[in-house]
């Protein structure tokens, strides 16, 4: 993910993810590369999962934010 490699990034952790569906560490590596892919409705569904899991993460939530945002969700993205 972090050499931009995005698109093998993505499998690696559906591959992880398939594994462990809630690790925390994947889902935010995975709407990550979802958001870089800009697929926004796919990073918004990983990183909804996320926060049920952590609510309070800063990292998730700005994403979150900023997706939601870019959806135009102002509102929700509040």
């Amino acid at each position: 993910y972090q050499l931009g490699h995005f698109q093998a990034a993505k499998a690696i952790f559906e591959e992880g993810l398939s594994l462990d569906p809630n690790n925390l560490f994947g889902l935010k590596g995975y709407a990550l590369t979802l958001f870089k892919l800009n697929d926004l409705q796919g990073a918004n569904t990983q990183f909804e999962k996320a926060l049920q899991i952590k609510s309070d993460d800063i990292l998730i939530l700005d994403y979150y934010g900023q997706i939601l945002m870019a959806q135009g969700d102002l509102k929700k993205a509040q």
